[in-house]
């Protein structure tokens, strides 16, 4: 039966998706199937959602695999002029290499990496070598978000004191940020932030015309 269903799911390219809160079974006008075939689907409907689920998930799985797999070949760099930059660009792996940020991404031109990077580990390397190599670098990214967000509570609490003390809501922070689009000819909004004593965190907004 499962080799039936599938063989059909195949030739008719259904899919599954929702439809009023119910799961259904689509298919397009041009793989309309016949009189046999649509007996078939009605006898069978839920085998057939189920098999259309499980090959959802083994396509995605497929592709969870095709991008691991991806990650672990070799990093290859080389050196690219270009008329407006000039510089190393990975031209291979250059999805891991975002990912453990020893490179950037540059519109139109590709993942630009380092000097350094290239002095330490050559042109071409592996993708353990490159773990290996971003590793402290990362650890010290991480340390210094942690410190950062350590810092930002602590102040927090001390303005919640302070709020408490005095009574009112006391200022965080004021930034500049695009306009909600409430009022009409105005493009920026000054945004305070305030917090009162209980740690009540609100927001008011200035328009700028």
């Amino acid at each position: 039966m499962k080799k039936e269903i599938r063989e059909l799911i195949k030739k008719l390219e259904m899919r599954t998706g929702m439809r009023d809160g119910k799961r259904v079974i689509e298919i397009d006008k041009k793989n309309a199937p016949n009189a046999k075939e649509v007996s078939f689907i009605k006898a069978n409907r839920e085998e057939i959602i189920k098999e259309l689920l499980a090959i959802r998930e083994e396509k995605e799985e497929q592709k969870r695999l095709e991008k691991l797999q991806a990650k672990e070949r070799n990093i290859k760099i080389v050196w690219k002029d270009g008329e407006y930059l000039s510089d190393y660009m990975v031209i291979q792996n250059s999805e891991l290499i975002e990912d453990l940020g020893l490179g950037k991404y540059i519109l139109g031109w590709g993942v630009k990496v380092s000097k350094e990077l290239v002095d330490a580990l050559g042109k071409e390397f592996t993708a353990t070598q490159a773990r290996e190599y971003a590793r402290p670098i990362l650890e010290e990214k991480a340390a210094k978000k942690a410190k950062k967000e350590i810092e930002k509570t602590e102040r927090l609490e001390e303005l919640k004191a302070q709020a408490k003390v005095l009574g009112h809501k006391v200022e965080v922070r004021t930034y500049n940020a695009p306009c909600d689009g409430t009022v009409s000819e105005c493009d920026l909004d000054i945004v305070t932030e305030w917090i009162d004593g209980k740690g009540n965190i609100t927001k008011t907004r200035t328009h700028t015309h």
